[in-house]
């Protein structure tokens, strides 16, 4: 995979380069992606699968958070995105809260648990807002305290809302 150019080169012409497409952002693997930050953190979850597979590793990957949450529209770009997610073996499961939601990250790092199981690892995205993740601490820790799998792991995407205004 290569790197993705964010900078314009000087003295470069646009006749040496392919047209640059939003309908890039998930599928090329070098040179310029416009995509929004919704788009990267989306993009970010196809990554790690994409690594995960270059690795020949069998992982998953599941994402879950509050549909209110200030990272505005990020349900609604996965949902848009189960062409690219489904293949790679991405879940998203929107949660009802985000208590709900994280309880539901954390379950996948229980994965080794089941004498019965369909991947090596998962790896688990929360997102939520700056409140809920204080409403949802008990289950985080719960998650730290659980720990993760050795191919597996979570991570949290918070965005700021102080107000509770997002809702």
């Amino acid at each position: 995979m290569g790197t993705l150019a964010v900078t314009h080169v000087p003295g470069a012409s646009t006749q040496d380069r392919p047209p640059i497409t939003l309908a890039d952002r998930y599928t090329r693997d070098s040179g310029r992606a416009l995509m929004s930050g919704i788009h990267a953190l989306v993009r970010l979850m196809l990554e790690q699968r994409r690594l995960d597979a270059r690795r020949g590793l069998d992982t998953g990957a599941f994402v879950s958070g509050y549909e209110g949450s200030p990272l505005g529209g990020l349900d609604q770009e996965l949902a848009r995105a189960h062409e690219q997610l489904d293949p790679l073996g991405i879940v998203f499961r929107p949660g009802l809260n985000e208590e709900l939601a994280a309880t539901a990250v954390a379950g996948t790092q229980l994965l080794g648990e089941l004498p019965e199981h369909d991947h090596d690892g998962i790896t688990g995205f929360w997102y939520g807002k700056n409140p809920g993740l204080d409403r949802a601490a008990d289950a985080i820790r719960h998650g730290v305290m659980s720990g993760t799998t050795p191919l597996g792991g979570a991570g949290a995407l918070i965005g700021d809302d102080p107000a509770s205004q997002s809702s």
